[in-house]
């Protein structure tokens, strides 16, 4: 039987989500392992985006070193694309990328969660957003500011554990370095429900 590298790092970060202090990520570990994934599903052939390549370019963090590395194993057999919808806002065009692994049209089918890999170009601003859904960001290359409706913005980077609570505004805005984390959904899961927050300028 052909071995299924990234069932393997899906493993790999449900045993790393197990072993965290954090409950949110224990927590997850238990919804990813719901999923089985023996058979992947149709339609989920690989799709690199340019701006994917900070993959391989980002410095290997201590903290999430073997998450990175099984990431880097991986990246190019999944499927990438831009945030979804049609009022994307301009400057985000090809400098940011998110694949879904794990979800309604993931590589495995799930209805109860999405789970998958999300990243950003240096110096780009990810503006405000919201969804349905429950979501936490996993940092595990560079870093970035993000800010988590009505707080003010806080620095993260590698090992840091960011919710967002279902329904909060949120945007991200990285500098230097590009960000590169896991993402999860729960609770109302569905894509139709995110909406860009602030105006965008036009032209």
């Amino acid at each position: 039987m052909e071995i299924d590298h990234v069932a393997l790092f899906v493993q790999q970060v449900i045993e790393h989500f197990e072993k965290s202090d954090h409950q949110l990520l224990r927590d997850y570990a238990i919804r990813l392992s719901a999923v089985p994934l023996e058979d992947a599903s149709e339609g989920s052939e690989p799709n690199w985006l340019k701006s994917c390549d900070v993959i391989d370019d980002v410095v290997l963090p201590d903290a999430t070193r073997a998450i990175l590395q099984g990431l880097r194993s991986v990246a190019e057999l999944l499927p990438w694309h831009e945030a979804p919808g049609e009022d994307v806002p301009g400057g985000l065009a090809g400098h940011h990328a998110y694949t879904e692994i794990i979800g309604p049209h993931g590589r495995w089918r799930a209805d109860h969660c999405r789970f998958g890999v999300f990243v950003i170009d240096a110096d780009i601003h990810y503006p405000l957003h919201r969804h349905e859904a429950d979501k936490f960001y996993y940092f595990i290359g560079g870093g970035a500011k993000v800010s988590v409706m009505p707080l003010p913005g806080q620095d993260f980077s590698a090992g840091d554990v960011v919710h967002v609570p279902s329904r909060t505004s949120h945007d991200t805005t990285t500098g230097a370095d590009p960000l590169i984390a896991l993402w999860g959904w729960w609770g109302d899961i569905d894509i139709g429900k995110y909406e860009f927050c602030e105006a965008q300028p036009q032209g």
